[in-house]
């Protein structure tokens, strides 16, 4: 009997054994031969089929003492929400500092496969996080409104708002008024299309051609009664009232 009971804790040892050790090992090293990227110097960059791709967090400061953003959210520049495209995750990053033990990669993918034509951006769902964080393609500037193109005006960051102008026309105008800064008067009919479909009631998104980008501006009435397209400054993006009052 004893000899029994001796033979069956052995067993279950074994087997325990194979599942806690073996089979994660197994998992782990299997994970990274699938993984397409790689972390370099921690997790500051991914690197993926030799571009190298920056973390937000890192060089958020970059961007903003350059001038190209005015805060470290991106100001005056949001993404667009793609709510028309099922995301399909591209791939698992390796950590090269993780053992093989069990090992689980991260996963990304690029921001859209349908408005950044040149891959700028990457999406990176880290184990722990819900939000994935965003990675910037190495030597990156953004899209101005002087150098170029808006092929839309959006009235929301949705890309299946149908209230989105893309007339050409209408958009020129609008790009027009905007580069004049108050300048150039905008249409009172388009004055009040903005007013009644923004989804504010006076904020607008200047789309850029071939990027997952808008560059937001907002419709005004003057005290003389001209209607003009203008921009906060990046002192009123950084002030604390801002996000609540501003908008």
């Amino acid at each position: 009997m004893k000899k029994k009971i001796i033979i069956t804790i052995l067993v279950i040892a074994v087997v325990l054994v194979f599942f806690i050790g073996v089979v994660p090992l197994r998992m782990g090293i299997n994970n990274k031969n699938k993984c397409e990227a790689v972390y370099v110097n921690g997790s500051e960059i991914i690197r993926y089929d030799g571009v190298n791709y920056l973390c937000w967090d890192y060089y958020e400061d970059y961007y903003v003492e350059s001038g190209q953003v005015y805060t470290c959210n991106f100001e005056p520049y949001d993404f667009i929400y793609d709510d028309t495209e099922i995301p399909v995750k591209s791939g698992y990053i390796l950590d090269e500092d993780e053992n093989d033990y069990g090992y689980i990669p991260d996963e990304f993918s690029f921001y859209s496969s349908v408005y950044d034509e040149n891959d700028n951006f990457i999406r990176c769902w880290v184990r722990e996080r819900s939000v994935p964080d965003i990675y910037v393609k190495e030597g990156f500037k953004f899209p101005t409104i002087e150098n170029n193109e808006i092929d839309e005006v959006w009235m929301s960051g949705s890309s299946s708002d149908e209230s989105h102008i893309k007339d050409k026309a209408k958009v020129d105008k609008i790009v027009e008024c905007a580069k004049s800064k108050g300048e150039i008067e905008l249409d009172k009919e388009l004055y009040d299309y903005i007013k009644k479909n923004s989804y504010d009631y006076h904020c607008i998104s200047l789309k850029y051609k071939g990027y997952p980008l808008v560059e937001d501006f907002f419709v005004e009435e003057t005290e003389d009664g001209r209607y003009v397209i203008k921009q906060y400054t990046k002192e009123e993006y950084e002030a604390p009232f801002f996000a609540s009052e501003a908008h």
